[in-house]
């Protein structure tokens, strides 16, 4: 199983709990690319200071091999699934701290 794509029902939870529906489009998706980026360079932080200096130099060959890559990410989790494990709770982590700071319960 894919862990990129698990948490689904997180993104439509947030939507509810931050009112991004009454968002216009553009506002929408300047809001995920920010919230996705934070989310994937923390979990790649976390993943990169687990590596040793010759795995964290081959990380870094593989991910400008594949920075043009519209499935990157995907590719990452596939390909070192640890890092896969850590985005996943990165994503649950921003998602339970989204709904602990406004007040939502599960």
């Amino acid at each position: 199983m894919n862990t990129f794509t698990q948490p689904t029902k997180l993104s439509n939870d947030i939507e509810s709990i931050l009112g991004i529906n009454e968002m216009s489009f553009e506002e929408q998706a300047m809001f995920f690319d920010r919230i996705g980026a934070m989310v994937i360079e923390s979990a790649m932080l976390r993943f990169v200071v687990t590596l040793t200096q010759d795995a964290r130099l081959s990380f870094e060959q593989w991910l400008e091999a594949r920075q043009t890559n519209e499935d990157l990410i995907e590719a990452a989790c596939e390909t070192y699934p640890y890092f896969g494990e850590l985005l996943t709770e990165e994503m649950q982590a921003f998602h339970s701290e989204t709904k602990r700071l406004f007040a939502v319960t599960a």
